[in-house]
């Protein structure tokens, strides 16, 4: 896997290029995170075709975990997830989606299907 920054070049500000289609990206976190390439993981545990918002929570799991294959059905704390780490799912989904989401929400909705479910409800509100 090669690290990509959480701009390519040929995406479109706050995009990333994503099987040819740009999806929104996930902004830098401090510390040096590492922001995945989604083309690069390996997905698991979907019943289909992510939508834009759950490819975006996948990427912000896989690069806050460090992993490279993430089951959108398990939840963040069974793949080492934990309250630190928590902040920096939290932190680039309030600032790129604008939604009234709490740290704590990442642990009552922990998995990507079902955070990008609750997150869809914020937006509708």
């Amino acid at each position: 896997m090669t690290p990509t920054g959480p701009e390519p070049a040929s995406a479109s500000p706050g995009t990333a290029s994503v099987g040819g289609d740009e999806v929104l990206a996930p902004v830098a976190a401090p510390g040096g995170m590492v922001i995945r390439d989604y083309a690069s993981l390996t997905i698991t545990g979907a019943r289909g075709e992510l939508d834009e918002l759950e490819k975006f929570i996948t990427v912000l799991f896989a690069s806050v975990l460090e992993r490279d294959t993430i089951d959108v059905a398990t939840s963040f704390t069974d793949m080492g997830g934990d309250s630190l780490k928590a902040f920096s799912i939290y932190t680039p989904l309030v600032d790129k989606l604008g939604v009234d989401l709490e740290v704590a929400d990442i642990f009552i909705y922990s998995s990507v299907l079902e955070l990008s479910e609750h997150v869809r409800g914020l937006q509708g509100a």
